[in-house]
């Protein structure tokens, strides 16, 4: 960790797709919150944030328990094709004080999809075409529930 702060060089061949980076650490049972800055070829910068990484995990009433996450993720759309550098910070917070990170990754990947909001909107359009398929026999039932008419002569 005394390697922090780290800049790389990146290069981004497809602008059409997101980029997306992830921070992976080996932290327990504690928070960190490092610095994410991403300049263009240009120099200008196209992101300044902080990735918030936190992962706690234990043993209560002989039950296991986690809660966070040891990565962090964030997408990035860049307008220019070229070297993009990327430098992540030293972390701040509890892992920091206490020592408790001893190894951080950092991955890029380009040209992903984003597909989470397509998948939702298939599965709205998906019920809303069912329920309207339904209509009649949805009608039908709730004109027969409750009246008192019967098949027996």
């Amino acid at each position: 960790m005394d390697e922090l702060p780290q800049s790389m060089s990146v290069e981004v061949t497809d602008t059409e797709r997101p980029l997306r980076l992830r921070l992976a650490t080996d932290m327990a049972n504690s928070w960190a919150d490092f610095d994410l800055s991403v300049t263009g070829p240009d120099g200008n910068a196209i992101a300044q944030t902080f990735l918030p990484v936190s992962f706690y995990a234990g043993r209560e009433g002989g039950e296991n328990w986690k809660e966070g996450s040891r990565s962090a993720t964030i997408g990035l759309d860049p307008q220019v094709a070229g070297p993009h550098t990327v430098t992540l910070g030293a972390p701040v917070g509890d892992a920091a004080l206490s020592g408790r990170v001893t190894a951080v990754e950092l991955t890029m990947r380009e040209g992903l999809m984003t597909v989470r909001w397509p998948i939702g909107a298939m599965v709205i359009f998906a019920l809303s075409f069912v329920w309207s398929l339904t209509g009649r026999l949805r009608h039908r039932w709730r004109a027969a529930s409750g009246s008192d008419w019967s098949e027996e002569d």
